[in-house]
């Protein structure tokens, strides 16, 4: 089917407009994982290390805890080359979960269980490459939980989500964000947009790890993460006029607020110059832009 200009940008903004209404069903409190308790050692992990940990009766789940949930999925997804969007859709049922039913989370075992049984859902829906996946996860629990331990927990996730398992990602944002884009800027803009996707999309994975961005809203993460994106690219490629257009325009869909998104963009600064193993934001532009076409990484 063959698009006009403006019918290829107004299927665009139904998308995002549709995204941002499904997204009102999916918000997770933002206590969530704001309970003070047992900290966990941050440490280099590898795909399984998050179940060393040894029972504790009087477990109660905190920020770091939450950290090395989501680190544990990153290091099985990529160790295993899953799909890496089943993370935020594994981090929105164990986060969600975790806030409805919080006493279901009492030890780390069964912490560790809800994680295991979280991802598993996730890659089950959303990676149909992965074969026998109930057995896959058994084994990389080191057989901690059966297959009837997973199965027995994902029915009680899934009516404990009231069967939305479906949530938009800050990703799925940032590709309908650089299509709207591609629509409305100027030919010798948009050559750039893979590059700036690409520097979004790495943000907003590093930005899940961290517990007060990881529990924004997907909309607003991917806003603030784009605008990180594009508020240092060169002035030759992104003219102030041009960049003004760009947050303008999604803006206008009102799925949050002008303030709310400068915050959380720098919060997410910070956290990209901390010290933490991953990438500083001057590293991931060289990355991602080694010839510094688009951004100036000196």
């Amino acid at each position: 089917m063959n698009y006009t200009h403006t019918e290829a940008e107004e299927e665009v903004r139904e998308r995002i407009s549709a995204l941002a209404e499904r997204e009102t069903r999916y918000v997770s409190p933002q206590s969530s994982a704001e309970h003070s308790g047992t900290s966990c050692e941050e440490q280099r992990l590898s795909p399984t290390s998050v179940f060393d940990h040894e029972k504790e009766s009087s477990f109660v789940l905190g920020k770091d805890s939450r950290r090395l949930v989501c680190d544990w999925m990153y290091r099985v997804v990529d160790h295993y080359s899953l799909e890496r969007e089943t993370i935020p859709i594994g981090m929105s049922y164990f986060d969600r979960y975790i806030a409805k039913h919080p006493t279901d989370c009492s030890s780390k075992e069964r912490c560790q269980l809800i994680s295991v049984t979280s991802l598993y859902i996730a890659v089950k829906l959303y990676d149909i490459r992965r074969k026998d996946t109930i057995q896959f996860f058994s084994k990389l629990s080191g057989d901690r939980f059966s297959t009837s331990d997973i199965e027995a927990m994902e029915q009680k996730i899934l009516p404990g989500l009231n069967w939305y398992m479906n949530p938009p990602t800050p990703q799925s944002f940032i590709y309908n964000f650089v299509h709207l884009l591609s629509t409305i800027l100027p030919k010798d803009v948009r050559k750039c947009m893979t590059t700036i996707y690409e520097v979004a999309n790495y943000i907003t994975e590093v930005s899940l790890l961290h517990p007060s961005l990881g529990l924004e809203k997907a909309s607003t993460l991917a806003f603030a993460s784009f605008l990180v994106a594009i508020r240092e690219v060169k002035t030759s490629v992104i003219s102030t006029e041009h960049y003004e257009d760009i947050v303008s325009s999604l803006l206008a869909f009102n799925f949050t607020n002008p303030d709310e998104v400068v915050t959380v963009a720098d919060d997410i600064v910070k956290s990209l110059h901390a010290n933490d193993g991953h990438l500083n934001l001057h590293q991931i532009y060289d990355r991602l832009d080694p010839e510094q076409t688009i951004y100036d990484c000196q």
